[in-house]
């Protein structure tokens, strides 16, 4: 079992994730949980515009969060027709920060400096 720090979905983040999920190609590979940064989602968006979008976007939530963040993705469902699917559904934002308890301190601080809500989350891998 692994342990994240999840960014909850505002408007923002929803926003974010809606361009992502169009137009990511996702790579499942074998692992089930895979963590990734912004120039891995660059680079497998193939259109400029929404590159230069996804890029600012994704920016904009590091700078107000105050921490570095990554792409989560949770490829549970391993089946013939999910592998043809390239596009995983199963995505959320994370901060890269330590995920325990010792980290109450910095999730409040997250949250009154912008808003954002973080929780930990345990995943079974």
């Amino acid at each position: 079992m692994r342990k994240y720090c999840i960014i909850q979905e505002n408007n923002k983040v929803k926003k974010l994730l809606s361009i992502i999920k169009t137009h990511y190609k996702a790579e499942y590979g074998d692992s089930l949980i895979q963590e990734v940064n912004l120039s891995h989602v660059i680079n497998k968006i193939y259109n400029e515009d929404i590159k230069k979008l996804v890029k600012d976007l994704w920016q904009d939530l590091e700078l107000k969060l105050g921490y570095e963040i990554r792409l989560l993705e949770v490829n549970s469902k391993v089946s013939i027709l999910h592998k043809f699917n390239r596009r995983s559904r199963d995505l959320c934002f994370i901060v890269k920060i330590r995920a325990d308890i010792t980290s109450k301190d910095i999730i409040d601080s997250i949250y009154n400096a912008s808003d954002f809500k973080v929780k930990l989350r345990a995943i079974e891998v």
